[in-house]
C-alpha cells in the first residue's frame, strides 16, 4: 500500500500516460486490501470485473460503495464467465452504454459467435 500511494507510483503513472495512449492496470478485488482503493484515486477511471457464480451481488455493491467513497470514477462493469444459453436462455438482452447514443442493444448472436 505504501508503494501504491507513493510519489514514485504517481511519477510512474505520469510517465506511462505521456508515452502511451491507454494504460490499463489490473488490481486485486476491491474488498481484499486497500491497494485497489488507493490505486483508483490515481487513475482516470475504473472498470469493475465480476464473475458469474463467484462475485456475490453484495460484494459488488460494497466494492462500488468503497470506490465511490474514495472518489473513483467507475465507468462500468464487465461480467465474465457467463454461460450463454444454458441457464439464461433468451430471457435477457445485452446492452452497452455509449455517451453519444445512450443505451444501445448488442446483437447477441454476433457477441457470442464461437467462430
Amino acid at each position: 500500500a505504501d508503494l501504491i500511494d507513493s510519489k514514485r507510483m504517481k511519477d510512474l503513472l505520469d510517465n506511462l500516460v505521456k508515452k502511451y495512449d491507454h494504460v490499463i492496470l489490473d488490481s486485486i478485488p476491491v474488498m481484499e486490501l486497500a491497494d485497489t482503493r488507493l490505486l483508483s484515486r490515481q487513475v482516470d477511471s475504473v472498470l469493475l470485473v465480476a464473475s458469474v457464480g463467484i462475485a456475490r451481488r453484495e460484494v459488488l455493491q460494497n466494492s462500488v460503495e468503497e470506490l465511490v467513497k474514495v472518489g473513483a470514477r467507475i465507468i462500468g462493469v464487465v461480467i465474465n464467465r457467463l454461460d450463454y444459453g444454458s441457464r439464461y436462455g433468451n430471457a435477457y438482452d445485452y446492452y452497452y452504454l455509449s455517451e453519444e447514443t445512450g443505451k444501445t442493444k448488442l446483437d447477441r448472436d454476433r457477441l457470442f459467435d464461437q467462430s
